[in-house]
């Protein structure tokens, strides 16, 4: 989904970073006093790296993991526990290969060592027959079913793992993918997202919700997690995979990363600065210039995974407890509240020109979005055509209520958007919630007209329209309550992998925007600054940066 972009300021950049992941024997919680509560002003300070000659990686990330459960839900904190903490099937990256790629499948070996389509909805998984963990647990298909069973009835990563509908044990080292669907991208990006496990370990660590290690067969172990604050990824010395065999994702070209969990950005490229950490994530546009010195520091960027979006209550008439939207049933009046948005003064104002207006419902960082979208009329910022109309909508000056988080960006998104509508004439206020209570206050279809989201996909741009129109799951309407058979009929063509094309894709990108129900915003970029020792930014599909394939000048670990 997003390709590196050549806003990489500095490409030598960046090590990568992200997520290496470790495992290691499974402990137990260390007790409160010893966790940092997430988003804490100061950070808490990384151990130094010892006189052994070891190679050391300091990484300040710009999210707390709170627990070590291999199947809980996808998030920036998960990220590098899914890439290095456990290991998966496959994996996959569309920012660099290697010659390890299982034929032209996009996938590289995991614990699978290759896969074989036997109908359209049926796939056959061989794992390698020698895969062990840290603990000694020799990995089978039984552990592989395990896994994905326990992943699906935890129901964290339903979006994801959605497409299996069954799977089953053919014999030792082989197993049978039933899925529930054909769509474009299903089994790749199911087998790519399920951590494997092994039954005994999982069940001995009771799911490893308290551990303070992992047991896993990664490159990488887990040591001294401390939920909400830190933790480090250790070379696993005993790791299962033939040498020759390795891939980029299990190469381990450091041998400890201590990863601290700091919320406040401007902590986070403080601790660059001062040489507290050696890399550190998603760092604001406003701290850039503390890094213009590219003798000392690499810096990029990328585009963001998740889309901004806007989208009406079509559900308040629909739904027990809900409330009808004045919007609800009023075209114009949703097209003129598209049209007095100026997506342009977000970038500027939001982002800080870091960031791109998008011309769909998702972005242009995936391999099927299409660039004439970008030439084409797209609700396009016009103040006079808003007023006219809302005359055409009959707006009499009822109240319009924007539902968004308390979080920074969202906030400010929420500023905007607000002033734009005022400038219009039209009576706009605003429901801040706690980030917790977000869904729920938008899965209720009650105080609120229109909302603030965000969106990510999967392989496609395609994806990104499913995980917000598919009424399968969403109970029979789409996430936003409207319900429209000819728009899932047009979904389900762009979907479908035998289907999935430009053609498909555009029929259904028209249709949404000719109802006018949701619209995208915009998305903005990560940025990452590294000592000048840091060398390369290799990235998963995820955007994590997979640190053991980085390539280090010696002078780092000095």
């Amino acid at each position: 989904m997003k390709k590196v972009i050549a806003l990489l300021l500095v490409l030598a950049m960046i090590f990568s970073l992200a997520a290496c992941t470790a495992p290691a024997p499974a402990g137990t919680d260390t007790g409160k006093e010893e966790q940092q509560e997430a988003g804490n002003e100061e950070a808490a300070e990384p151990a130094e790296a010892e006189e052994t000659g070891e190679k050391v990686l300091r990484i300040a990330y710009h999210a707390t993991l709170t627990s070590l459960n291999p199947f809980q839900g996808m998030s920036e904190a998960m990220g590098p526990l899914g890439l290095y903490g456990y290991q998966t099937l496959f994996y996959k990256s569309q920012y660099v290969s290697d010659d390890k790629m299982i034929g032209d499948s996009g996938l590289y070996p995991g614990i699978g060592k290759t896969f074989t389509k036997t109908d359209p909805l049926t796939y056959d998984v061989e794992i390698f027959d020698y895969v062990v963990d840290s603990e000694g647990n020799k990995i089978t298909a039984d552990d592989v079913v395990f896994s994905v069973e326990e992943c699906i009835n935890q129901g964290n990563l339903a979006m994801q793992v959605g497409a299996i509908s069954s799977v089953e044990k053919i014999d030792d080292y082989n197993i049978r993918f039933h899925m529930a669907n054909t769509q474009a991208g299903a089994f790749n990006n199911s087998v790519t997202q399920i951590s494997i496990v092994s039954k005994a370990a999982f069940e001995k660590y009771n799911g490893f919700v308290d551990a303070t290690e992992t047991v896993s067969t990664s490159c990488y172990l887990i040591k001294n997690f401390v939920s909400g604050a830190s933790y480090e990824f250790v070379k696993n010395e005993n790791y299962w995979q033939k040498d020759e065999l390795r891939t980029m994702f299990d190469e381990t070209n450091v041998d400890r990363v201590i990863m601290t969990g700091v919320v406040d950005a401007p902590t986070r490229a403080g601790m660059v600065e001062s040489g507290a950490a050696d890399w550190a994530s998603r760092i604001d546009q406003s701290q850039l210039y503390l890094f213009d010195d590219t003798s000392k520091y690499n810096l990029f960027a990328i585009p963001n995974s998740l889309t901004y979006v806007l989208s009406f209550n079509m559900g308040g008439s629909k739904t027990e407890g809900g409330e009808a939207s004045i919007c609800e049933d009023n075209q114009k009046l949703r097209e003129a509240i598209f049209t007095a948005i100026d997506c342009n003064a977000l970038v500027a104002s939001v982002a800080l020109g870091n960031g791109a207006v998008t011309h769909t419902y998702g972005n242009d960082g995936y391999p099927d979005y299409l660039k004439k979208w970008d030439e084409e009329y797209y609700f396009d910022y016009n103040p006079d055509k808003a007023k006219e109309l809302l005359e055409e909508a009959g707006y009499k000056g009822e109240t319009i209520t924007l539902l968004t988080s308390n979080n920074t960006t969202w906030s400010k998104i929420a500023e905007v958007i607000q002033g734009c509508l005022i400038a219009v004439g039209i009576d706009c206020k605003l429901n801040t919630v706690d980030d917790a209570m977000f869904v729920p206050t938008r899965n209720s279809y009650a105080g609120w007209d229109v909302t603030i989201d965000n969106k990510e996909s999967g392989d496609y741009v395609t994806s990104t329209f499913k995980y917000s129109f598919d009424q399968d799951s969403f109970g029979g309407m789409t996430q936003c309550g409207y319900t429209d058979e000819d728009m899932q009929v047009l979904l389900r063509a762009a979907l479908e992998e035998e289907t999935h094309n430009a053609e498909t894709a555009d029929a259904f990108h028209q249709y949404l925007k000719s109802i006018a129900i949701s619209r995208g915003l915009y998305y903005d970029y990560y940025n990452y600054v590294a000592n000048i020792n840091v060398k390369d930014n290799p990235l998963s599909d995820k955007c994590f940066i997979i640190f053991g394939h980085a390539q280090y000048d010696p002078a780092l670990f000095k």
